[in-house]
């Protein structure tokens, strides 16, 4: 990996999205809560787990330029957390002019980057305007 665009903002993230789900309840705490809540020691892990991710889309897309990363953090019933990072190629950037809608009211906590909130503007997406 050469550089992944404001990595250290993206695992202060994490730590803090973790930190605030546990608090609300919307995220069962993990084992390692105190090093998963914690940009410094949460680094290494997410570190390796994103070169390791991006090397196995490199092997079997070996003529990709720009990538795009999208993480989950994920606590099973046995309290064990799992670092998940998808990898996939950034795309071309849309034509202009770009198209908005603004639909919905925001999220509850927006600083906790809850994965619930996919499901739950499902709706929204589906009433989005042909054109959007």
């Amino acid at each position: 990996i050469n550089s992944v665009f404001e990595f250290d903002f993206h695992n202060s993230r994490i730590a803090e999205s973790t930190k605030l789900m546990v608090e609300a309840g919307t995220l069962n705490a993990p084992k390692e809560l105190s090093k998963l809540i914690q940009p410094e020691t949460l680094r290494d892990e997410y570190l390796d787990n994103v070169r390791k991710a991006v090397a196995l889309y490199k092997e079997s897309h070996p003529q990709t330029g720009e990538m795009k990363l999208t993480t989950l953090l994920a606590v099973d019933d046995a309290k064990d957390h799992q670092l998940y990072v998808h990898v996939q190629a950034l795309g071309d950037r849309p034509e202009k002019p770009v198209k908005i809608q603004i639909m919905g009211a925001p999220r509850s906590n927006a600083a906790a980057k809850d994965s619930a909130w996919i499901s739950s503007r499902q709706g929204l997406w589906d009433a989005r305007e042909e054109a959007v």
